[in-house]
């Protein structure tokens, strides 16, 4: 403990060189923890923005759709979709939502225009929470007591110049491969804040989806969890359940239809080390010249305590555990600023441009992550260690006797 205390008081003989090493270690530290929550942030809000956009946490199919659905959707339909529900809510309490959807394609058209689109049959009741991310910008959402009514994408009803109130014909093949109709009246738009998707895309009540294609079954059910770290568990619950009850059935979590999702994140945790390693070469070289000078201006001290019988590993140890205190304060520090500038900046948030392929910004926050905390504070005590090292061992490589002469 005596070699700790004289190491403590050694750092704080040249208090400028220090305070400077001091300031490189705590706006490095500090930059991590509010770079690393705002990656934690964009993550979390990415990961539960796919979740609420019509994804859900698990989707689950009849075997095959997932390979071939894209293709031949109608012949992939879940026809005891509500044996199914009953089954999911029955074994598993985590499920917050099932939501049954009808997908199709077709013409939509009004008196002067026509175009293809992407429909969805919902159920009002459910999917509003399955798309809680989506947002009406003209008139109403669909409600469980609509039966001839729907909404469009945003830029599907600008494109055909439609508003609510007004009324627009679908037109599809049925699964029998006969051609079928139906009005309904518009009675809102939407926008998902993805362009590609609300141009091309409409929602009607499953009952008349079902009514259009000549079916009663369902393209898939959708389960919206009450929290999305259990999402792992409760896939490979009911897979174990369909099995056994021997339901023809197959299940997908969020994270494997989202590869955008995945992208995002390597490209993050790539940039996010980038960062952290250029923060630590610059620690290391901080504290090295300031350890370094520190060895220079103590030359006749080294040789005075090597003299009176101090020995070489125990002059490195002095110098190791004053880069070392260096670091720790530093990383105590810097966590700290760091949490402290994370929350004033939420306070109001961050506002940011639209992504690519977005149609609408955000507001950006620090999501505070104890891993970013303790990976911040682990740099500076690496870092400080390995900085160290090199002006100890020359402290402990110097002979007494040219220590003693040096001025």
């Amino acid at each position: 403990m005596i070699y700790l205390k004289i190491a403590f008081l050694n750092i704080f003989r040249n208090k400028r060189r220090t305070f400077l090493t001091m300031l490189v270690i705590v706006s490095g530290i500090t930059s991590i923890i509010i770079f690393g929550g705002y990656v934690q942030y964009m993550y979390w809000g990415l990961r539960e923005s796919f979740i609420r956009t019509q994804l859900g946490h698990i989707q689950v199919y009849k075997k095959g759709y997932a390979q071939e659905g894209n293709i031949d959707p109608l012949e992939y339909l879940i026809s005891d979709y509500e044996q199914v529900r009953r089954l999911i809510h029955e074994v598993q309490p985590e499920v917050r939502a099932v939501s049954a959807q009808l997908e199709f394609s077709g013409l939509v058209s009004t008196s002067e225009k026509t175009t293809v689109f992407i429909g969805k049959g919902i159920e009002p009741e459910t999917d509003y929470l399955i798309s809680s991310a989506e947002v009406i910008r003209r008139g109403r959402d669909i409600s469980q007591f609509d039966v001839e009514a729907g909404i469009l994408g945003i830029g599907l009803a600008d494109g055909l110049g439609v508003n609510p109130g007004e009324f627009v014909t679908l037109l599809t093949s049925t699964k029998k491969g006969g051609i079928n109709a139906v009005d309904f009246e518009l009675k809102g738009a939407f926008k998902s804040g993805i362009k590609e998707y609300d141009d091309k895309a409409l929602k009607i009540p499953l009952s008349l989806a079902q009514y259009l294609l000549n079916v009663k079954e369902v393209s898939k059910l959708i389960i919206l969890l009450k929290n999305t770290d259990d999402t792992n568990m409760v896939a490979q619950n009911l897979k174990g359940v369909f099995e056994r009850k021997g339901f023809d059935l197959e299940i997908k979590s969020w994270d494997e239809l989202a590869p955008f999702y995945h992208s995002v994140v390597s490209l993050y945790n790539g940039i996010f080390r980038f960062i952290g390693g250029i923060i630590g070469i610059i620690v290391i070289f901080s504290i090295a010249n300031t350890l370094l000078m520190s060895v220079m201006e103590r030359v006749n001290e080294i040789g005075t305590i090597r003299a009176m019988g101090a020995t070489r590993p125990l002059v490195l140890k002095s110098f190791i555990y004053e880069g070392i205190i260096i670091g720790i304060i530093g990383g105590i520090i810097g966590v700290t600023i760091g949490i402290i500038m994370s929350c004033l900046i939420n306070i109001k948030g961050i506002p940011m441009p639209a992504a690519p392929s977005m149609t609408r910004g955000y507001v950006a926050y620090i999501k505070l992550n104890p891993q970013v905390s303790i990976y911040g504070f682990v740099l500076a005590f690496v870092t400080s260690f390995i900085s160290s090292i090199f002006p100890a061992r020359k402290a402990s490589k110097m002979k007494i006797v040219d220590a003693l002469r040096h001025f």
